[in-house]
């Protein structure tokens, strides 16, 4: 079985950038980068990346709105943050760590990403378990209990161990199952006759697997902010909430005006279902307080978390519009 996995991986699995490395440091950006986010988002933000902070040196030194400029539109920012830290910390040490248990003491990484460092890093014969593999996992052994507890968590855990090559290392197997689940073992209609696992699974009804205990329904809420604006300069206040700490956003209100909204933006994050409503104001006073003016022109060099840039451009349209429009009513009475 084992050896029909890594047949197949070799293969059929995809061209990845990061599959091409065993630098750790490129590796763990990869795998903090993927965490929440799809291949193909990912494919679009790793190269750049590396282009601007090709090592852990680099990245150290870098301030952090140079890092989070970047990262805008991969959302969850404190990756970005968290990955940040870790390279200040990296940057004092001798060599890059090379077990879980060293790795898991630096900021932000947890079991898997210490894991899958160390086994696609240093081919360490280690257990990665991603949302692909315990996929494969609760199908290939018909696990009938939740997966997203604690029990469940051990117990794919303990299947993986189970799995690994009895020589070799980590990189091959752990990249080969994760592959498997990501193209074949998919959470709709697997392609089972296509699986290289196929003669062994116990499942007969895959698309049963993995059982997950219900999540709570998001909670719904509503978040009002002011677009301050003169055609030129745009009034932003840098966040200190904890979603987008250090970005550039719209300022809040703190009581909603009795008149419609200009704009509206939905969105989700983490367990929310947020209704962003924007008002335009268009008398700015003296005193601010922490607003900050930014030239429209300059707003793609900001980092601006990817809802309220949204916000940002929709109004930032319907205020040339308007203008437009009272110009073009100006001149028809001259």
């Amino acid at each position: 079985m084992e050896r029909n996995l890594h047949a197949w991986f070799q293969k059929f699995g995809r061209d990845l950038p990061w599959r091409h490395t065993v630098d750790p440091y490129a590796i763990l950006v990869s795998e903090v980068m993927l965490q929440q986010t799809q291949v193909g988002t990912v494919l679009r933000y790793f190269s750049r990346w590396m282009e601007k902070f090709p090592n852990i040196e680099v990245l150290a030194k870098a301030p952090e709105e140079a890092v989070l400029e970047l990262w805008q539109g991969l959302g969850y920012y404190n990756r970005a943050r968290n990955l940040h830290r870790v390279a200040k910390v990296l940057a004092q040490l001798p060599r890059f760590p090379k077990t879980p248990t060293e790795l898991k003491r630096l900021p932000g990484i947890g079991e898997y990403t210490a894991h899958a460092v160390v086994a696609f890093a240093f081919n360490v014969r280690v257990p990665v378990v991603d949302a692909n593999i315990a996929r494969v996992l609760s199908r290939l052994f018909d696990y009938p209990h939740p997966v997203n507890t604690v029990a469940g968590i051990r117990d794919l855990r303990e299947m993986a161990i189970s799995l690994l090559p009895a020589k070799g290392g980590g990189r091959l197997h752990n990249s080969a199952l994760m592959e498997l689940g990501a193209l074949i073992c998919k959470p709709r209609k697997p392609l089972c006759l296509q699986c290289p696992l196929h003669v062994g699974c116990r499942t007969r009804s895959p698309e049963s697997r993995p059982v997950k205990r219900p999540h709570m329904l998001p909670q719904k809420i509503e978040d009002h902010r002011a677009f301050l604006c003169n055609g030129e300069l745009i009034w932003l206040i840098r966040s200190t909430e904890r979603w987008w700490v250090g970005l550039w956003i719209l300022p809040t209100l703190q009581r909603r005006p009795s008149v419609p909204c200009d704009c509206t933006v939905k969105f989700s994050i983490t367990r929310y279902e947020v209704m962003m409503r924007i008002w335009r104001c268009m008398v700015l006073k003296e005193d601010r307080g922490k607003l900050q003016r930014i030239k429209l022109r300059d707003l793609d060099r900001v980092a601006i978390p990817t809802p309220h840039r949204r916000g940002v451009a929709a109004m930032i349209e319907m205020f040339h519009t308007h203008t437009h429009d009272q110009s073009s009513e100006l001149a028809s009475f001259s």
